[in-house]
Formats: C-alpha cells, sequence, structure tokens
C-alpha cells in the first residue's frame, strides 16, 4: 500500500516525500530522441573500445576457446556457468535484451513512421533468437548433457559478434539515412 512504500526503511528511503507533476510534460520530439538513441546504442556496439560492444564479445569468444579442461573442466564449467547467468538471468546482454531493443525499434518505427526500422527489429529479434540458442548450448554442456566443447561456444559466439557487427552497421547507416 502507498503508506507502507512512502515510509519504507533503507539507504535511499523516501522518508514520506511524494512526488507529483506540477504541469504536463511537452510531448516528447521522438524522431530527435530516436536518431539520437540509435547513434549512440550504434557507437557503443561498434567502438574500438576491447571489452563494450562486438569486440567485447570477440573478447570473451577468446577467452573461452581458451579454457583449460585437464582439471575434468570443473573451471570451464563455472565460468560458461556465469556467463549464461550474466547473460540470460541477470539480464546484463544476451536475447533478452535483444528482443528488448527490437521492441523499442519496433515502437519507434510506429511513433515517426520510419519503416526501415521495423525490418532491422525483425533481424535483431533473430539475433536474440541465437543468443538464447548459445545459452542453451552451453548449459546443455556445463550439465553434462552434451561434450564439454569451449571451442565450439567460442566459434558460435563469433558468429553472432559478426551477425551483430552488420547488424549496428546497418542501424548506424538507418540512423544516418533518416531524413532530417
Amino acid at each position: 500500500d502507498l503508506r507502507r512504500a512512502r515510509f519504507a526503511k533503507g539507504v535511499l528511503a523516501p522518508k514520506g516525500l511524494l512526488y507529483f507533476l506540477t504541469r504536463p510534460p511537452a510531448p516528447p520530439d521522438w524522431v530527435r530522441l530516436g536518431r539520437r538513441a540509435l547513434a549512440r546504442t550504434a557507437r557503443i556496439m561498434l567502438a574500438p573500445l576491447p571489452l563494450v560492444g562486438v569486440h567485447g564479445m570477440k573478447l570473451l569468444a577468446r577467452q573461452i576457446e581458451r579454457l583449460p579442461l585437464a582439471d575434468g573442466g570443473e573451471r570451464a564449467r563455472l565460468y560458461m556457468g556465469n556467463i549464461v547467468r550474466m547473460q540470460e538471468e541477470i539480464g546484463t546482454g544476451g536475447g533478452g535484451f535483444r528482443f528488448l531493443y527490437a521492441s523499442f525499434l519496433q515502437e519507434l518505427a510506429a511513433k515517426t513512421g520510419y519503416a526501415a526500422l521495423d525490418g532491422l527489429a525483425s533481424r535483431l529479434v533473430e539475433i536474440g533468437d541465437r543468443w538464447r540458442e548459445f545459452a542453451l548450448a552451453a548449459a546443455r554442456m556445463i550439465r553434462g548433457r552434451d561434450t564439454l566443447s569451449p571451442p565450439v561456444l567460442a566459434a558460435r559466439l563469433r558468429a553472432l559478434a559478426a551477425d551483430e557487427k552488420l547488424f549496428f552497421q546497418s542501424l548506424h547507416r538507418a540512423q544516418r539515412a533518416w531524413a532530417r
């Protein structure tokens, strides 16, 4: 109930304060905001920084490929298990993020009338499905249902990185081609 929410305990407790609008917000300029959002996303995913975006996926593929199997694969299983948890359960990437971003692209296309975004959204849904397949393959290897083979997972991750690079390059081109 509202009273419990207003007087919740904790570090960032609201202390009973309520916030309200004094006037209705101005309607947003969806075209300007959409162009900016697409440019930022493409830049982050294609940037030359080694730990983020497409380069981060390639780095992760190299790390997976080099996992030692000398201890019966226990370290490799733990490492890949953490990847799947971070990707799918905790939500810092993977298929779920791609589905959310595809939904954003569809909504932006509907609000602005820029039809190219619908095609990009469907491509991103396909990439999201492949991320889920990657997570499933990793989970099957972790649980011993399939043979533990880090190079196979690394190859899948490299293929995903290549597809995402093409996708985000297309997104960047679509953003730049969007009529001002």
